[in-house]
């Protein structure tokens, strides 16, 4: 995605992107943000920013397999061809080498915090522990700009533009042929119908229960 922003910025000749950070950032979306050569970011300031860091979890079931009485016959080219397999123990050398991918993705990971918020790879490594940090204290730690709100957002990007004048729009991702059958479904319509006259600040998802006291619509 960083690449792509990167494409976009340069056909475009446009200064830098500006990215707003709302409720939470993390882990793969500050590594896609980090990797657009030229951003500000400005934080919720109730929002979080962090988990620095690379995490490979292996699942052993080989537990509740003896249990239920399942067994597997694998026939591999190699040792490590099925690595990871839930089913049997990882052997020495393998969690050696995953030890090491695991190693390699943190380095390149904190080159580009480093690169991105100009910062000692020294000083990142303080701080990419895993960790999530309130966006007040991701702006000491470097990872952000600035505190502020989506509209402090689009004011940077309007200024960058050199713009006093303009209209922001909000482009909603299309519905999914699932979730468009369910939003036809005449409870969920009854459901909206009542957010309209009961004048409540939330949206209703069709994937959600809700509850109304029909005495008070």
């Amino acid at each position: 995605m960083g690449d792509l922003i990167n494409d976009l910025i340069q056909a475009k000749n446009q200064k830098e992107a500006v990215f707003f950070y709302d409720q939470l950032v993390a882990s793969g979306g500050l590594w896609s943000s980090y990797k657009v050569n030229d951003s500000y970011i400005v934080g919720s300031p109730y929002g979080e920013t962090g988990s620095i860091g690379v995490v490979l979890t292996l699942p052993n079931f080989t537990g509740l397999a003896d249990k239920v009485g399942y067994t597997e016959t694998v026939i591999k080219s190699s040792n490590a061809k099925d690595i990871g397999n839930p089913l049997r123990t990882p052997s020495t050398e393998e969690i050696d080498y995953l030890e090491q991918r695991v190693t390699q993705n943190y380095d390149k990971f904190l080159e580009i915090v480093a690169k991105s918020r100009e910062l000692e790879i020294s000083k990142v490594r303080q701080f990419a522990n895993g960790f999530i940090y309130p966006n007040n204290e991701a702006k000491d730690l470097g990872l952000i700009d600035e505190v502020g709100d989506l509209q402090k957002a689009i004011e940077k990007t309007a200024s960058n533009l050199e713009l006093e004048n303009y209209d922001v729009y909000e482009i909603e991702p299309p519905i999914s042929p699932f979730k468009g059958v369910f939003s036809s479904n005449p409870l969920l319509q009854g459901l909206n119908k009542a957010q309209t006259n009961l004048n409540k600040p939330f949206a209703l998802e069709s994937s959600t229960l809700y509850a109304i006291d029909t005495n008070k619509l």
